[in-house]
């Protein structure tokens, strides 16, 4: 099973425009909003290691 930072770093190599990547990571983390909301938020910080 895939990690979260292999989730992100899958993501983020393929460059996905924000509507896709939104929803993958939806898709990836509908059952967990806390984390959801914290890959957000890193994300728009520019900052993954705050994971």
């Amino acid at each position: 099973m895939l990690d979260i930072r292999q989730i992100v770093g899958a993501i983020l190599f393929f460059a996905l425009d924000p509507y896709h990547l939104s929803k993958h990571l939806k898709e990836a983390l509908w059952y967990d909003e806390e984390t959801y909301d914290k890959l957000c938020e890193a994300i728009y910080k520019g900052n993954l290691k705050s994971i």
